[in-house]
C-alpha cells in the first residue's frame, strides 16, 4: 500500500497504516519525518501514485483548498481513498489559518470523488463544551493560567461532552468542531 500524509510534520497516523506500507508525507516545513517538502496544491508526485491519501486539519491553511483537493484526487489511483477533516470552528491559530468547512462546503471540494460521506466529529453537545474549553485556554494569557486549565476544567469538559456523546448515540453536529469526509476515486 502506497500512503501519502498530507501536512505530514507530525504523522500521527503512521502507525495506524497496516504494514507493509509505503509511507509519504509531504509537508511546507521539513522535519525528520518528511519526505518532499511541497505545497499540497503541488504535490511532486506522478499521477495515480497512491492507494491512501490523508489529509487532517491542514486544509484550513490552504490558498486554494480546491486546488488541494483537485491535486489529491489527481495522485490517487482508481479507487484510492481520501481521508480528510477540516475544523469548522475553531479559534485561529496561526496568520496563515484562513478557512472553516461545513458539509456543503466540503462536498464542494470532494465534487470530484465518488462514494464522499461527510461526518460530524461529535454532537451538539460534546461541540460545544470542547469550544468552551479550547476557547478558555486560548484566553488564558498567563502561562500558569493555562496550564491549570489544561489539566483541569478542560479535561473535564472534554469529558462531559464526550461522556453525554456516547450515551445519547447523537452525533447530529449541528455544532460541531470538525468534519471528517472519506472520498473515493
Amino acid at each position: 500500500m502506497r500512503v501519502l500524509d498530507i501536512g505530514g510534520h507530525l504523522q500521527p497516523y503512521r502507525e495506524l497504516v497496516p504494514e507493509p506500507h509505503q509511507y509519504w508525507s509531504v509537508d511546507l516545513r521539513p522535519g525528520m519525518l518528511v519526505n518532499a517538502i511541497a505545497d499540497a496544491a503541488h504535490l511532486p508526485f506522478a499521477n495515480n501514485s497512491f492507494d491512501l491519501a490523508i489529509c487532517t486539519q491542514m486544509l484550513e491553511y490552504a490558498p486554494d483548498p480546491l486546488a488541494v483537493t483537485r491535486e489529491v484526487h489527481r495522485v490517487l489511483q482508481k479507487e484510492g481513498v481520501l481521508l480528510l477533516s477540516a475544523p469548522s470552528l475553531f479559534p485561529r491559530d496561526s496568520p496563515h489559518d484562513a478557512w472553516r468547512f461545513f458539509p456543503a462546503a466540503l462536498s464542494s471540494l470532494l465534487d470530484d470523488f465518488s462514494g464522499v460521506t461527510i461526518v460530524s466529529e461529535v454532537g451538539s453537545l460534546a461541540g460545544f463544551l470542547r469550544t468552551v474549553a479550547v476557547f478558555a485556554h486560548v484566553a488564558a494569557r498567563y502561562r500558569p493560567l493555562r496550564f491549570l486549565l489544561s489539566i483541569s476544567f478542560v479535561p473535564l469538559l472534554n469529558v462531559i461532552g464526550f461522556t453525554f456523546n456516547a450515551i445519547s448515540g447523537k452525533r447530529e453536529g449541528a455544532f460541531t468542531v470538525n468534519y471528517s469526509a472519506r472520498a473515493t476515486k
